[in-house]
Protein backbone atom coordinates (compact mmCIF):
# COMPACT_ATOMS: atom_id res chain seq x y z
CA UNK A 1 0.00 0.00 0.00
CA UNK A 2 2.96 2.76 0.79
CA UNK A 3 4.45 1.56 -2.86
CA UNK A 4 1.63 3.07 -3.95
CA UNK A 5 0.60 6.20 -1.85
CA UNK A 6 4.43 6.91 -1.69
CA UNK A 7 5.34 8.18 -5.16
CA UNK A 8 2.65 10.64 -5.15
CA UNK A 9 1.27 9.90 -9.00
CA UNK A 10 -0.74 12.92 -8.97
CA UNK A 11 2.20 15.18 -9.08
CA UNK A 12 2.59 18.80 -11.15
CA UNK A 13 5.40 17.03 -13.24
CA UNK A 14 3.19 16.42 -16.00
CA UNK A 15 -0.95 16.56 -16.77
CA UNK A 16 -2.50 14.01 -14.06
CA UNK A 17 -3.50 11.60 -16.39
CA UNK A 18 -3.80 8.09 -15.58
CA UNK A 19 -0.21 6.99 -17.99
CA UNK A 20 1.26 9.58 -16.02
CA UNK A 21 0.10 8.04 -12.78
CA UNK A 22 1.49 4.43 -13.74
CA UNK A 23 4.87 5.80 -15.09
CA UNK A 24 5.75 7.83 -11.65
CA UNK A 25 4.66 4.38 -9.70
CA UNK A 26 6.62 2.08 -12.23
CA UNK A 27 9.90 3.82 -11.96
CA UNK A 28 8.94 5.04 -7.96
CA UNK A 29 9.24 1.15 -7.52
CA UNK A 30 12.27 0.68 -9.66
CA UNK A 31 13.87 3.68 -7.02
CA UNK A 32 12.50 2.05 -4.27
CA UNK A 33 14.36 -1.26 -5.18
CA UNK A 34 17.70 0.45 -5.48
CA UNK A 35 17.48 1.83 -2.02
CA UNK A 36 16.74 -1.91 -1.07
CA UNK A 37 20.01 -2.59 -2.39
CA UNK A 38 22.02 -0.05 -0.86
CA UNK A 39 20.78 -1.07 2.13
CA UNK A 40 21.11 -4.80 2.08
CA UNK A 41 17.87 -6.16 2.12
CA UNK A 42 18.18 -7.83 -1.76
CA UNK A 43 20.84 -8.07 -4.47
CA UNK A 44 19.29 -6.96 -7.57
CA UNK A 45 16.48 -4.55 -9.14
CA UNK A 46 12.55 -5.65 -9.82
CA UNK A 47 10.39 -6.94 -10.04
CA UNK A 48 8.55 -3.76 -10.86
CA UNK A 49 4.92 -2.52 -10.66
CA UNK A 50 2.27 -4.70 -11.90
CA UNK A 51 -0.97 -3.14 -12.76
CA UNK A 52 -4.70 -5.23 -12.71
CA UNK A 53 -8.04 -3.45 -13.73
CA UNK A 54 -10.44 -2.30 -10.78
CA UNK A 55 -13.72 -2.41 -12.85
CA UNK A 56 -16.57 0.10 -11.54
CA UNK A 57 -19.51 -0.66 -11.35
CA UNK A 58 -20.65 2.43 -13.72
CA UNK A 59 -19.79 3.18 -17.60
CA UNK A 60 -18.81 6.57 -19.63
CA UNK A 61 -19.81 8.24 -22.90
CA UNK A 62 -18.29 10.26 -25.11
CA UNK A 63 -18.26 14.10 -23.99
CA UNK A 64 -21.64 15.43 -24.76
CA UNK A 65 -22.83 19.06 -23.24
CA UNK A 66 -25.88 20.22 -22.13
CA UNK A 67 -25.52 23.36 -24.08
CA UNK A 68 -25.50 21.69 -27.72
CA UNK A 69 -23.45 20.07 -30.40
CA UNK A 70 -21.51 22.94 -30.93
CA UNK A 71 -20.00 23.11 -27.60
CA UNK A 72 -20.06 19.37 -27.11
CA UNK A 73 -17.71 19.31 -30.40
CA UNK A 74 -15.74 22.21 -28.67
CA UNK A 75 -15.33 20.37 -25.73
CA UNK A 76 -14.05 18.06 -27.32
CA UNK A 77 -11.27 19.72 -28.48
CA UNK A 78 -10.05 20.14 -25.26
CA UNK A 79 -10.65 16.96 -24.55
CA UNK A 80 -7.76 16.25 -27.36
CA UNK A 81 -5.47 18.86 -26.33
CA UNK A 82 -5.94 17.29 -22.81
CA UNK A 83 -4.71 13.76 -23.71
CA UNK A 84 -1.98 14.48 -26.58
CA UNK A 85 -0.55 17.32 -23.87
CA UNK A 86 0.32 13.71 -22.54
CA UNK A 87 3.15 13.35 -24.69
CA UNK A 88 5.05 14.66 -21.81
CA UNK A 89 4.59 11.49 -20.26
CA UNK A 90 7.27 9.66 -23.05
CA UNK A 91 9.76 12.58 -22.07
CA UNK A 92 9.53 11.98 -18.65
CA UNK A 93 9.79 7.97 -19.03
CA UNK A 94 12.93 8.46 -20.93
CA UNK A 95 14.70 10.56 -18.96
CA UNK A 96 13.83 8.29 -15.84
CA UNK A 97 15.18 5.31 -17.31
CA UNK A 98 18.10 7.35 -18.48
CA UNK A 99 18.85 8.28 -14.56
CA UNK A 100 17.74 4.74 -13.56
CA UNK A 101 20.14 2.96 -16.37
CA UNK A 102 23.05 5.33 -15.43
CA UNK A 103 22.55 5.04 -11.39
CA UNK A 104 22.06 0.87 -10.88
CA UNK A 105 25.27 -0.77 -11.28
CA UNK A 106 24.60 -3.26 -14.61
CA UNK A 107 25.10 -6.64 -12.88
CA UNK A 108 21.89 -5.91 -10.58
CA UNK A 109 19.47 -4.83 -13.60
CA UNK A 110 17.52 -7.83 -14.53
CA UNK A 111 16.13 -8.59 -17.80
CA UNK A 112 12.90 -8.36 -16.20
CA UNK A 113 13.22 -4.56 -15.29
CA UNK A 114 14.77 -4.04 -18.61
CA UNK A 115 12.11 -5.78 -20.66
CA UNK A 116 9.35 -3.64 -18.66
CA UNK A 117 10.76 -0.09 -18.72
CA UNK A 118 10.95 -1.45 -22.34
CA UNK A 119 7.31 -2.05 -22.95
CA UNK A 120 6.45 1.25 -21.17
CA UNK A 121 8.70 3.47 -23.25
CA UNK A 122 7.26 1.36 -26.51
CA UNK A 123 3.76 1.78 -25.43
CA UNK A 124 3.95 5.79 -24.64
CA UNK A 125 5.70 5.94 -28.09
CA UNK A 126 2.85 4.01 -29.86
CA UNK A 127 0.66 6.37 -28.37
CA UNK A 128 1.81 9.70 -29.20
CA UNK A 129 4.47 9.47 -31.90
CA UNK A 130 3.62 6.44 -33.91
CA UNK A 131 0.11 8.10 -35.21
CA UNK A 132 1.54 11.13 -36.30
CA UNK A 133 4.42 9.69 -38.14
CA UNK A 134 2.37 7.13 -39.82
CA UNK A 135 -0.34 9.76 -41.20
CA UNK A 136 2.28 11.71 -42.37
CA UNK A 137 3.93 9.22 -44.08
CA UNK A 138 0.89 7.87 -45.47
CA UNK A 139 -0.48 11.28 -46.43
CA UNK A 140 2.45 11.81 -48.35
CA UNK A 141 2.54 8.49 -50.47
CA UNK A 142 -0.72 9.62 -51.26
CA UNK A 143 -0.73 12.62 -53.35
CA UNK A 144 2.52 11.16 -54.67
CA UNK A 145 -0.23 8.35 -55.46
CA UNK A 146 -2.78 10.91 -56.99
CA UNK A 147 -0.24 12.86 -58.86
CA UNK A 148 1.17 10.06 -60.63
CA UNK A 149 -2.62 9.23 -61.85
CA UNK A 150 -3.15 6.79 -58.71
CA UNK A 151 -0.07 4.65 -59.68
CA UNK A 152 3.48 4.49 -57.49
CA UNK A 153 6.04 4.40 -60.18
CA UNK A 154 8.12 0.78 -59.76
CA UNK A 155 5.07 -0.54 -57.37
CA UNK A 156 2.72 -3.46 -58.74
CA UNK A 157 -1.19 -1.33 -58.70
CA UNK A 158 -2.74 -4.66 -58.51
CA UNK A 159 -2.02 -6.84 -55.94
CA UNK A 160 -1.67 -9.98 -57.95
CA UNK A 161 1.57 -8.47 -59.47
CA UNK A 162 3.31 -8.73 -56.59
CA UNK A 163 6.41 -10.83 -56.07
CA UNK A 164 9.29 -11.32 -54.16
CA UNK A 165 11.97 -9.25 -55.54
CA UNK A 166 14.00 -6.97 -53.50
CA UNK A 167 11.96 -3.76 -55.26
CA UNK A 168 8.71 -5.21 -54.63
CA UNK A 169 9.33 -5.74 -50.78
CA UNK A 170 10.28 -1.99 -50.22
CA UNK A 171 6.70 -1.02 -52.37
CA UNK A 172 5.12 -3.72 -49.35
CA UNK A 173 6.68 -2.17 -46.61
CA UNK A 174 5.87 1.38 -47.64
CA UNK A 175 2.33 0.49 -47.91
CA UNK A 176 3.06 1.03 -51.94
CA UNK A 177 0.76 -2.26 -53.08
CA UNK A 178 -2.65 -1.24 -53.98
CA UNK A 179 -2.40 1.96 -52.07
CA UNK A 180 -6.43 1.62 -51.07
CA UNK A 181 -5.32 -1.68 -49.03
CA UNK A 182 -3.29 0.10 -46.12
CA UNK A 183 -6.21 2.53 -45.61
CA UNK A 184 -8.97 -0.15 -45.96
CA UNK A 185 -8.02 -3.21 -43.90
CA UNK A 186 -7.01 -1.11 -40.80
CA UNK A 187 -10.35 0.72 -40.78
CA UNK A 188 -12.33 -2.93 -41.06
CA UNK A 189 -10.64 -4.54 -37.78
CA UNK A 190 -11.22 -0.74 -36.49
CA UNK A 191 -15.15 -1.08 -37.33
CA UNK A 192 -14.74 -4.95 -35.84
CA UNK A 193 -13.37 -3.86 -33.17
CA UNK A 194 -15.49 -1.13 -31.79
CA UNK A 195 -18.46 -2.86 -32.72
CA UNK A 196 -17.55 -6.11 -30.54
CA UNK A 197 -16.69 -3.58 -27.49
CA UNK A 198 -19.94 -1.74 -27.74
CA UNK A 199 -22.00 -4.31 -28.43
CA UNK A 200 -20.16 -6.27 -24.84
CA UNK A 201 -20.34 -3.00 -22.69
CA UNK A 202 -23.54 -2.05 -23.63
CA UNK A 203 -25.39 -3.74 -25.33
CA UNK A 204 -25.00 -7.54 -24.57
CA UNK A 205 -25.67 -7.02 -20.52
CA UNK A 206 -29.07 -5.72 -21.31
CA UNK A 207 -30.07 -8.06 -23.24
CA UNK A 208 -30.28 -10.86 -20.79
CA UNK A 209 -33.69 -13.29 -20.47
CA UNK A 210 -34.11 -11.61 -16.76
CA UNK A 211 -36.72 -9.40 -15.78
CA UNK A 212 -35.30 -6.01 -16.23
CA UNK A 213 -35.34 -5.10 -12.65
CA UNK A 214 -33.08 -8.01 -12.03
CA UNK A 215 -30.46 -6.41 -13.78
CA UNK A 216 -27.71 -4.98 -12.40
CA UNK A 217 -26.86 -1.10 -12.79
CA UNK A 218 -23.71 -1.65 -14.88
CA UNK A 219 -26.68 -3.60 -17.44
CA UNK A 220 -29.14 -1.16 -17.15
CA UNK A 221 -26.64 1.43 -18.01
CA UNK A 222 -26.89 0.52 -21.89
CA UNK A 223 -26.61 3.89 -23.66
CA UNK A 224 -30.67 4.11 -24.64
CA UNK A 225 -29.34 3.35 -28.36
CA UNK A 226 -32.85 3.02 -30.87
CA UNK A 227 -33.05 -0.21 -32.18
CA UNK A 228 -32.92 -0.28 -36.77
CA UNK A 229 -35.70 -2.75 -37.85
CA UNK A 230 -35.71 -4.45 -34.32
CA UNK A 231 -32.23 -4.99 -33.96
CA UNK A 232 -29.70 -2.48 -31.79
CA UNK A 233 -26.82 -4.43 -32.51
CA UNK A 234 -27.63 -2.93 -36.08
CA UNK A 235 -28.00 0.44 -34.88
CA UNK A 236 -24.69 0.47 -33.55
CA UNK A 237 -23.06 -1.39 -36.31
CA UNK A 238 -24.41 1.41 -38.92
CA UNK A 239 -23.43 3.94 -36.52
CA UNK A 240 -20.02 2.79 -36.29
CA UNK A 241 -19.66 1.36 -39.80
CA UNK A 242 -20.56 4.70 -41.26
CA UNK A 243 -18.29 6.95 -38.80
CA UNK A 244 -15.43 4.91 -39.72
CA UNK A 245 -15.58 5.09 -43.54
CA UNK A 246 -17.24 8.36 -44.02
CA UNK A 247 -16.11 10.53 -41.65
CA UNK A 248 -13.07 9.78 -39.65
CA UNK A 249 -10.28 10.87 -41.90
CA UNK A 250 -11.27 14.39 -41.80
CA UNK A 251 -12.49 14.35 -38.02
CA UNK A 252 -8.96 13.67 -37.76
CA UNK A 253 -7.87 16.65 -38.50
CA UNK A 254 -9.00 18.87 -35.70
CA UNK A 255 -9.55 16.36 -33.21
CA UNK A 256 -6.10 14.12 -33.47
CA UNK A 257 -3.46 15.84 -36.20
CA UNK A 258 -4.04 19.47 -35.24
CA UNK A 259 -4.09 18.68 -31.08
CA UNK A 260 -0.99 16.22 -31.61
CA UNK A 261 1.25 18.72 -33.67
CA UNK A 262 0.10 21.77 -30.74
CA UNK A 263 1.17 19.46 -28.05
CA UNK A 264 4.49 18.93 -29.18
CA UNK A 265 5.10 22.45 -29.98
CA UNK A 266 3.52 23.22 -26.39
CA UNK A 267 5.94 20.42 -24.60
CA UNK A 268 8.82 21.62 -26.24
CA UNK A 269 8.86 25.29 -25.64
CA UNK A 270 6.37 26.02 -22.36
CA UNK A 271 6.26 22.15 -20.71
CA UNK A 272 3.34 20.99 -18.95
CA UNK A 273 2.15 24.80 -17.76
CA UNK A 274 -1.52 24.66 -19.88
CA UNK A 275 -4.87 25.18 -18.45
CA UNK A 276 -6.52 21.96 -17.91
CA UNK A 277 -10.09 21.58 -19.04
CA UNK A 278 -12.51 18.77 -17.79
CA UNK A 279 -14.67 17.46 -19.97
CA UNK A 280 -18.53 16.98 -19.76
CA UNK A 281 -20.33 13.96 -19.81
CA UNK A 282 -23.73 12.98 -20.02
CA UNK A 283 -25.34 12.17 -17.01
CA UNK A 284 -28.07 9.85 -17.98
CA UNK A 285 -26.57 6.53 -19.42
CA UNK A 286 -29.74 4.76 -19.85
CA UNK A 287 -30.42 3.65 -16.40
CA UNK A 288 -31.24 6.45 -14.89
CA UNK A 289 -35.15 6.21 -15.71
CA UNK A 290 -35.45 2.44 -15.13
CA UNK A 291 -33.46 2.05 -12.21
CA UNK A 292 -35.50 2.38 -8.65
CA UNK A 293 -33.94 4.48 -6.63
CA UNK A 294 -34.16 1.88 -3.72
CA UNK A 295 -32.14 -0.51 -5.12
CA UNK A 296 -29.53 2.43 -6.32
CA UNK A 297 -26.91 0.67 -4.61
CA UNK A 298 -23.91 -0.81 -6.27
CA UNK A 299 -24.74 -4.49 -7.50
Amino acid sequence: CSRAVAPQPWDGDVVAEDHHAFARCLFYTAHAGTLDIMTGRCDRVGPLLRVRPVLLPVKSTSVASSEGYWQSWVERYHQARRHTQGVSELSYALLATYDLLRTVPLHLQTAEVLLKLFRAIAKLFCMHLLPQMQSVALATLTVYWYANHRHVPQCPHRIMMADTRQEMLLCGLAGAWVLVWPVAVPVVLMIIANYLFMVTSFVAPGDQSEAPRKLSIWAKQHGSCPPTLGSVRLTVFLMIAIEASCFMMVLMVPYAFIPMVLAYVHVCFWGNRITYVTAAKSADYGSTSESDPKESKLV
